[in-house]
């Protein structure tokens, strides 16, 4: 928003105020998941981030390794393995805290559907998005996926699963699913 242009604040005293990290080159994040308050993973356009302490340092993605299409949505499982999703379906991979990635897997998205975020738990995987009648679902770590019915239409903008076999799942108009 206009109001908070870098899409993210952080708070240090549970919450009573909040402010803008650190950072060495000012960006709009779209996606940001933390591991812990030491330890964050930050995406933007053209922009990967990894905050540590409370500081971000920034890297510029090679457009050349990792195409020119939207980043959706990034997931870490640990401090160390990282998963980050495009709009095209191409998922990339880092076990090395985002010093290195690799090109994990280009989903097979089904016509019309539009991905919208991603959730990791180990090596389970979900891609949500919309229309939200499916999920689709990878248990090693996102080399082969496997459509999953939700029972429901609605777009999916928010899953969370504390374990492979308990999750929840927001969405538009009120929707919500365990």
């Amino acid at each position: 928003s206009p109001l908070y242009p870098y899409g993210m604040l952080i708070t240090t005293d549970g919450g009573r105020s909040w402010s803008v990290p650190p950072t060495d080159r000012p960006t709009r994040w779209e996606s940001v998941d933390c591991d812990s308050f030491a330890c964050g993973y930050l995406l933007a356009e053209s922009r990967f981030g990894i905050m540590h302490d409370g500081e971000i340092d920034t890297q510029v993605f090679d457009d050349i390794a990792f195409g020119a299409s939207t980043w959706i949505d990034i997931c870490c499982v640990d401090a160390q393995t990282v998963y980050a999703l495009r709009a095209s379906g191409d998922l990339f991979f880092t076990r090395q805290g985002g010093r290195l990635w690799e090109h994990r897997a280009k989903l097979a998205l089904p016509t019309g559907f539009v991905p919208q975020g991603m959730e990791a738990h180990g090596r389970h995987l979900w891609v949500f998005g919309s229309p939200g009648h499916l999920m689709l679902y990878s248990d090693d770590g996102g080399m082969h996926w496997e459509m999953q019915p939700t029972g429901q239409s609605m777009p999916l903008q928010a899953v969370h699963f504390e374990s492979p076999e308990r999750g929840w799942a927001a969405g538009a108009m009120g929707t919500i699913l365990s």
